[in-house]
């Protein structure tokens, strides 16, 4: 057989031209924006599921250590719905105590790292020891009580707290 000859070079350039158009070939490597992408989106549920649920862990750690203290010391201690911790965010955690005399109320906020954004959880892996924080507010009646002294210390500290403070 014999192989055709083209004698119409305009056919030939047509032929040239549609080859052109052919779009190149996909391979994982044409899709690396995407990939990363995906990857991103995938560390920050990641990031967001961990650290809530740390932090949800941290929280009932907190309020089961202290539970017996508070139960003791207040008539009606959390929310009404039966933990004594109310979660305001992923990170934040408030306690409400009332009942008691000449207290009106304790209010708590737990303050947690932000363990579920992953903007901040990256610098927190160079920094482990970032504290979280407990405020405790205590509304006093100070018109009905007696003058008192609270202080809170080392218990090694309590003895020379207490001599340093005793006549006042």
């Amino acid at each position: 057989e014999v192989d055709e000859v083209v004698e119409d070079p305009s056919s030939v350039q047509e032929d040239l031209m549609a080859i052109k158009d052919v779009p190149p070939e996909k391979t994982w490597q044409n899709f690396i924006p995407e990939i990363f992408g995906a990857i991103m989106v995938a560390a920050y549920i990641i990031i967001i599921w961990m650290g809530s649920q740390q932090n949800k862990r941290i929280a009932s750690f907190w309020g089961f250590c202290f539970k017996d203290v508070l139960v003791s010391q207040f008539a009606k201690v959390g929310d009404g719905a039966g933990g004594i911790l109310s979660c305001i965010s992923w990170n934040e955690y408030d306690l409400y105590c009332t009942g008691r005399q000449h207290c009106w109320s304790l209010v708590g906020r737990l303050n947690l790292r932000k363990r579920q954004d992953l903007l901040t959880y990256i610098p927190l892996l160079g920094n482990p020891n970032a504290p979280d924080a407990v405020t405790l507010t205590v509304n006093m009646d100070v018109a009905n009580m007696k003058p008192m002294f609270i202080s809170i210390c080392q218990e090694k500290l309590k003895k020379s707290v207490l001599d340093a403070y005793a006549e006042q």
